[in-house]
């Protein structure tokens, strides 16, 4: 009966358990793009662009943490990143 039990635990938790593995919620994503776009601004030579930046980088960074997704973020904001053109950044 105990091994039973121990092997239908183990199978509940590796059913729960996270692998690393999860579907990106587009709010998350939208608003990793929004922190690189106001890092990028940061380093404007344009004092108020890079006000603008820092301003906009508290914020979407905020949103990210009240919804609890800033574990792992510095992967995610570097494939991010690489991934956005210098269109993507302009709009």
């Amino acid at each position: 009966m105990r091994r039973k039990l121990a092997l239908a635990a183990a199978l509940a938790a590796s059913l729960f358990a996270t692998t690393g593995v999860r579907a990106e919620d587009p709010k998350t994503t939208s608003d990793i793009r929004c922190v690189v776009v106001a890092y990028a601004l940061t380093h404007n030579e344009d004092p108020d662009l890079q006000k603008l930046g820092a301003v906009s980088l508290f914020y979407f960074w905020g949103r990210l943490d009240g919804r609890g997704a800033t574990a792992d973020l510095g992967p995610r904001l570097t494939d991010e990143a690489t991934k956005m053109t210098p269109d993507d950044l302009k709009a």
